[in-house]
C-alpha cells in the first residue's frame, strides 16, 4: 500500500507513564505545546513540536511511528525464497534486486508445463487450420453446388422450350393417326361395299337391303343380318361425312372412336354373312361364289379388321403419350393451349429453381457455421497462448525488484519460505 500527502510525524501516543503522583491523584504536566511552524494554512497540516517541561520528569513512550509515504513490495508469482539481500533500514533504489527465488524446477514443476503448453497452442493452431481448410472446401462445394444446378436450370429451361414443342408434336401425332386411322376405316367401309354390291365404285352413297348381292347370306333363312349390315354401313357413311365436317379435334376425336365401334361391328356382321354365303366348288355361278372367291371376302374382311385394330392402338398410344405427356407439365400444357406461356415453367425449371434458392440459403448458413468454428478455434489459440504466458511468467521470474525506491521498514519473507503472489515481502517508507 502506498501513502500520500504532506509529510509530518503524528506521535501516537499509547503512554504508560510512570511517574510519581501527588496525593491529590492530579499528573503532573510533563509537556507543553511548543512553537507552531510557520507556513501552515488552514488547508494544511501544522506540525507541533512538543517541548519538555523539567528536565528531571522520566517518562517512557510507547507505540509506533507510521509515514505517510509507505509502498509494500509484492512477488509476482508464488515460490521459495531463496536469497534475501536487503534488510529493514537499507536504503534501496527502484528495480533494485531485493529477493531471489528458488529455480521452478526445485518446486517439483518443470519445463514439461511449458512443454504442454507449447503443445497445447500448437494443436489450436492445427486445428485453426484445419477449421479454414474444412471451411474452405465446404463453402467450394456449396457454391459449386450451385453452379452446377444453375447448369442444370439452363438446360432444363431448354428442355422446357422442347416440351412446348413436344407438346405441338404430340398433338400433331395424335391427329396423324386419327386422319389414318380414318383412312384404314374408309378401306374398311369400300371392302364392305364391294362385298355387298360387287362394286365400289359409288361416291359415299347410302345402301339399300335390295341392292345387296342375293347370294350374300342367302343360305341364312332370315333377312335381318344383311338389313342389319346395312344400316350399320350406312351409320359409318354418316360419321364419315360428320368427321370432315367436325370444326375441333376434339369433335374428330369423338367420331373416330364412334367409327371404331361402328367399323368393328360391320366387319364382324359382315364376317357373319360371308359365312352364310353359298360357294361352288369352281367358277362362279348366278348365285354361287367359288370357294376361293368366298375364302378371298373372307380374307379381305379379317385383314381389314386387323388394319381396323391396328389404327386403333396407334391411336391409343399416342393419346396416351400426348396425356402422360399433358399431365406431366399440366400448368404448362394449359399456358400452351392459351398462348399466353409468358412467365409459366416446367415443374422440372421450378424444381431446380427452388432447388437453387434453398442452396443459396444454405450456403449462407454455412458460412456463418464455417465462420463461426474458425473464430472459435482463433479464441482457442488466443487461450493456449495466453496460458503459455503465463506459464513463462511464471517459470522466468525468479528475482524480486523494488517498484520504487525508498527505505525497507519491514520485511515480511525469510530464506526457505513459500510466498504467493498475495503476500507482501517488504514494506518501504519515503517512496
Amino acid at each position: 500500500m502506498f501513502g500520500s500527502g504532506a509529510v509530518c510525524l503524528v506521535f501516537i501516543l499509547s503512554l504508560s507513564i510512570y511517574v510519581a503522583m501527588p496525593r491529590d491523584n492530579v499528573p503532573p504536566t510533563l509537556v507543553k505545546t511548543g512553537r507552531e511552524l510557520v507556513g501552515a494554512s488552514d488547508t494544511e497540516l501544522a506540525t507541533i513540536i512538543p517541548t519538555l517541561i523539567s528536565g528531571s520528569s522520566s517518562v517512557i513512550l510507547l507505540g509506533s511511528v507510521l509515514s505517510h509515504e509507505t509502498a509494500n513490495i509484492y512477488p509476482r508469482r508464488d515460490g521459495i525464497v531463496e536469497d534475501i539481500y536487503v534488510d529493514i533500514g537499507d536504503t534501496i533504489q527502484k528495480n533494485q534486486v531485493v529477493a531471489l527465488f528458488l529455480p521452478k524446477g526445485v518446486e517439483g514443476q518443470s519445463a514439461a508445463m511449458i512443454a504442454e503448453k507449447q503443445a497445447r497452442k500448437s494443436q489450436a493452431k492445427s486445428n485453426l487450420i484445419t477449421a479454414e481448410q474444412v471451411a474452405k472446401e465446404t463453402i467450394i462445394n456449396a457454391r459449386q453446388k450451385i453452379n452446377e444446378k444453375e447448369t442444370t436450370l439452363l438446360v432444363a429451361e431448354r428442355e422446357q422450350e422442347g416440351i412446348l414443342q413436344t407438346f405441338a408434336e404430340s398433338e400433331a401425332n395424335v391427329a396423324q393417326m386419327q386422319n389414318q386411322a380414318f383412312t384404314v376405316i374408309q378401306n374398311a367401309r369400300q371392302l364392305v361395299e364391294w362385298v355387298l354390291l360387287g362394286s365400289n365404285s359409288r361416291t359415299r352413297e347410302y345402301i339399300e337391303e335390295y341392292e345387296v348381292l342375293d347370294n350374300i347370306g342367302q343360305l341364312n333363312a332370315s333377312t335381318i343380318p344383311r338389313v342389319v349390315v346395312v344400316e350399320i354401313f350406312n351409320a359409318v357413311l354418316n360419321n364419315e361425312s360428320a368427321y370432315y365436317s367436325a370444326a375441333s379435334k376434339d369433335q374428330k376425336a369423338d367420331i373416330i372412336n364412334a367409327l371404331f365401334v361402328q367399323m368393328e361391328d360391320l366387319l364382324r356382321q359382315m364376317l357373319g354373312l360371308l359365312q352364310t354365303t353359298a360357294s361352288a366348288p369352281s367358277s362362279k355361278t348366278v348365285d354361287h361364289y367359288s370357294y376361293d372367291e368366298l375364302n378371298d371376302r373372307i380374307e379381305k374382311v379379317i385383314d381389314a379388321q386387323n388394319d381396323v385394330l391396328k389404327a386403333q392402338e396407334k391411336i391409343e398410344d399416342a393419346q396416351n403419350s400426348f396425356d402422360t405427356l399433358i399431365a406431366s407439365e399440366l400448368e404448362l400444357y394449359q399456358a400452351y393451349r392459351g398462348g399466353n406461356i409468358s412467365g409459366k415453367m416446367s415443374n422440372k425449371v421450378r424444381t431446380i429453381k427452388t432447388e437453387i434458392q434453398t442452396a443459396h440459403n444454405s450456403l449462407a448458413l454455412t458460412e456463418a457455421n464455417q465462420e463461426q468454428m474458425v473464430e472459435r478455434q482463433r479464441t482457442q489459440i488466443s487461450i493456449a497462448d495466453a496460458m503459455l504466458q503465463s506459464e513463462y511468467a511464471q517459470s522466468g521470474h525468479r528475482q524480486i525488484r523494488s517498484p520504487f525506491a525508498g527505505t525497507i521498514s519491514k520485511r515480511f519473507i525469510d530464506v526457505g519460505q513459500i510466498v504467493m503472489p498475495s503476500m507482501p515481502a517488504f514494506e518501504l517508507t519515503n517512496v
